[in-house]
């Protein structure tokens, strides 16, 4: 069973050391980074108690790889080079013309 009021503090204390914390001080203006320090430490913090069902912080990490990965893919894409992205990329053409559909609602249509 989960105490949730130690979870409720867990939390508050995460975010408390979080927002104290050197490298969140040093993000000013950097909203992304500032939400990603939050997220991976709520993240540490959760994950072990069960408290709900979030990805590590490790796991965090590699879909945001993948996500830039994704991100440079379509943007290096032209159109026909599918078998040249999945070489660069060490994917399948397959795999290389879902990242290109999903980045492109009118692609998903077809």
């Amino acid at each position: 069973m989960i105490d949730t009021r130690s979870t409720v503090a867990a939390v508050a204390e995460t975010i408390e050391r979080v927002l104290a914390s050197p490298e969140y001080v040093t993000a000013v203006g950097d909203d992304e980074e500032r939400a990603w320090l939050l997220i991976e430490a709520l993240c540490e913090e959760l994950h072990p108690r069960g408290a709900v069902t979030f990805p590590s912080s490790s796991a965090l990490h590699r879909i945001a790889g993948r996500l830039d990965r994704n991100e440079c893919i379509r943007s290096e894409f032209d159109g026909r080079n599918y078998e040249a992205l999945s070489r660069r990329h060490r994917l399948s053409v397959r795999q290389i013309r879902r990242i290109v559909d999903r980045g492109n609602p009118a692609r998903r249509q077809k």
